[in-house]
């Protein structure tokens, strides 16, 4: 069973035929919290009952999603539904059964960006064949006060 207040696709606007592109016009004409009406229709499809999904002028907009049609057509006296979103097939209806004023449910909320983990330094393939001279002291081998004597010792004198 459903909960007081839910959200059902309305299906019927996505095919070639005349009705669909009538029901795709009065969908586009539709905005969010528009009041709709829910009206049993008189045939079934599979063995269910179909539920036909109008707006407040009367152009239908659809048919409840037929796997939920069941539940619905039993509450459609005290149901109350207003329109949500439309999309690809048709448009989502947000219906109440509590006999309450239906109220769009809040947006979902954005998730705040993850901290990216900084990426790699790239590998160097060549790394071992050309090796990086030591940029600082603290690298070097060796003391270099005596390296500077020696190189001085070797000095050719002219």
């Amino acid at each position: 069973m459903f909960d007081s207040a839910f959200s059902l696709p309305v299906v019927g606007a996505d095919g070639s035929s005349g009705r669909a592109s009538q029901r795709r016009a009065a969908i586009s004409l539709m905005h969010p919290g528009d009041t709709i009406i829910l009206r049993r229709e008189s045939g079934s499809r599979g063995g269910r009952p179909m539920v036909g999904v109008y707006s407040e002028c009367g152009d239908q907009l659809g048919y409840i999603w037929p796997d939920r049609s069941q539940e619905v057509a039993g509450l459609v006296a005290v149901a109350r539904a207003i329109f949500r979103n439309a999309d690809a097939y048709g448009c989502v209806a947000h219906i109440t059964v509590d006999g309450s004023t239906p109220v769009l449910p809040a947006p979902p909320r954005k998730s705040e960006p993850r901290a990216q983990v900084p990426a790699a330094p790239p590998r160097d393939d060549f790394g071992s064949i050309f090796p990086i001279a030591p940029r600082s002291r603290a690298y070097a081998v060796g003391d270099i006060k005596s390296d500077v004597k020696k190189f001085e010792s070797f000095r050719p004198s002219y």
